[in-house]
């Protein structure tokens, strides 16, 4: 093998090897930095449905405030006249408030009045079957003796995810005594989901933590969820990535899954600027390549080749008075 060869293997076997090693460092560097992002960013969107969440709860209870302390409600609740109901309660005020059920509590057990709608269908519906668990006077839906007293959260009932809001019905002055207690209740459904979905611009999805039939995803991230740990990411596809988040009932127990779901757009981004940066780096790996080679042909090669050129003739003359040509003042 020549020598202008031998280099020429040399120097490319040297770039291969620098830029495999530079490739790789980057990859992991560069990958590493977009994943985190990626990350960070679904997270950002899983607090973000998080609290729209807990906006739609706190809402449903500043909505309750109003009709608990009320002089009309704290009458019915001592008197139980039915004008208030023919007056308050039709089908158009539920539509309008978009409730579900409305529970008029009088103390210290009855439940006075109750009534469940079907925004959506706009038509009478029954009260969740579900629900009937937390009416009893131990419940913190019912027991709240006290002008202060407030619980609002979601439950998780057969029948679907349900925001919740209780508080003791008082006179418009918020002042007892305490005689009774209103609940209002607000199914987390599909019409629900997709409106809160637009007003954020996510693709929210809630599933009850103790499912059978939850998807499989959900299955895989529910024993990584926790106190200590409520948020999760994973990519259930190669063009998607979700957030999942547990959220706590009324006692804090585990109740619902939420999924955020996005495209994996970031991580595409580095994955092209990955294959950029090698691109440019194989161009210049090429062009360096090219360069040494050449400047090694003139300052080094070149002469050699001459040098051999040189001691040929004069071994093959014998006239060893001959001189070889030099050129340059270097060596």
């Amino acid at each position: 093998m020549g020598l202008r060869r031998k280099l020429l293997v040399s120097i490319g076997l040297i770039l291969a090897i620098l830029l495999v090693l530079l490739y790789l460092a980057t990859s992991v560097i560069l990958m590493s930095s977009f994943s985190n992002l990626e990350e960070q960013l679904v997270l950002q969107d899983v607090n973000r449905a998080l609290r729209v969440l807990e906006t739609e709860v706190l809402e449903l209870n500043r909505l309750l405030r109003d009709w608990a302390a009320w002089d009309e409600t704290y009458a019915f609740i001592e008197t139980g006249h039915p004008s208030y109901v023919a007056q308050n309660l039709d089908d158009a005020v539920f539509a309008n408030l978009r409730l579900n059920l409305m529970i008029f509590v009088r103390y210290p057990d009855q439940i006075l009045y109750s009534k469940a709608f079907d925004p959506q269908g706009n038509r009478p519906a029954e009260i969740p079957r579900g629900l009937y668990a937390y009416l009893t006077p131990e419940s913190a839906l019912f027991n709240l003796p006290h002008p202060d007293s407030s619980v609002a959260g979601i439950l998780p009932l057969p029948e679907g995810p349900l925001l919740v809001a209780a508080q003791p019905v008082l006179t418009s002055r918020y002042q007892g005594p305490v005689h009774g207690a209103l609940i209002f209740g607000r199914f987390l459904s599909a019409a629900e989901l997709a409106r809160l979905s637009q007003m954020i611009h996510l693709n929210i999805d809630v599933r009850a933590y103790d499912d059978p039939s939850l998807p499989s995803d959900f299955q895989e991230v529910r024993s990584s969820l926790t106190r200590e740990k409520p948020l999760v990411v994973q990519t259930p596809g190669a063009n998607s990535v979700a957030g999942y988040a547990l959220i706590a009932d009324l006692l804090g127990r585990p109740a619902l899954i939420t999924r955020v779901v996005a495209t994996r757009d970031i991580y595409y981004a580095g994955q092209a600027a990955q294959n950029y940066i090698f691109l440019s780096l194989l161009a210049i790996g090429l062009v360096f390549g090219e360069a040494t080679l050449i400047l090694m042909d003139r300052l080094v090669i070149s002469r050699l080749s001459n040098l051999s050129t040189s001691v040929t003739r004069i071994r093959t003359s014998g006239d060893l008075t001959e001189r070889m040509a030099e050129s340059g003042k270097d060596e």
